[in-house]
């Protein structure tokens, strides 16, 4: 049996030449179109509760920061979106998982 060891993060696969960032993700075969659909949706959220505008998410700490940006943007009228954009982390998580799978 054969394992891998993943270190994402830190510089250290990127150094090694491996795909791993973010942009390389969403760019991939394996970052569906609904995916990508569905984080521009999150991002629209923000910006639209926060009244903010930026480039978009390109990195992965925009990703984990736009994630937390919009669980506290959330009240009580729009709570249902809790739910949703879980999902939507979970499709990501996994999508992520295939993509390392075939890129390692």
């Amino acid at each position: 049996m054969t394992s891998k060891l993943v270190i994402v993060g830190n510089g250290f696969d990127l150094c090694h030449g491996l795909k791993t960032n973010y942009r390389d993700f969403l760019e991939s075969e394996y970052c569906s179109d609904q995916l990508k659909q569905d984080l521009s949706e999150i991002e629209d959220y923000i910006k639209a509760k926060q009244n903010i505008s930026n480039e978009g998410v390109n990195l992965w700490t925009d990703m984990e920061y736009m994630y937390y940006r919009a669980m506290v943007s959330i009240d009580e009228e729009d709570f249902s979106k809790v739910e949703n954009f879980n999902s939507i982390i979970e499709d990501f998580k996994m999508e992520f998982m295939r993509y390392l799978d075939n890129c390692l």
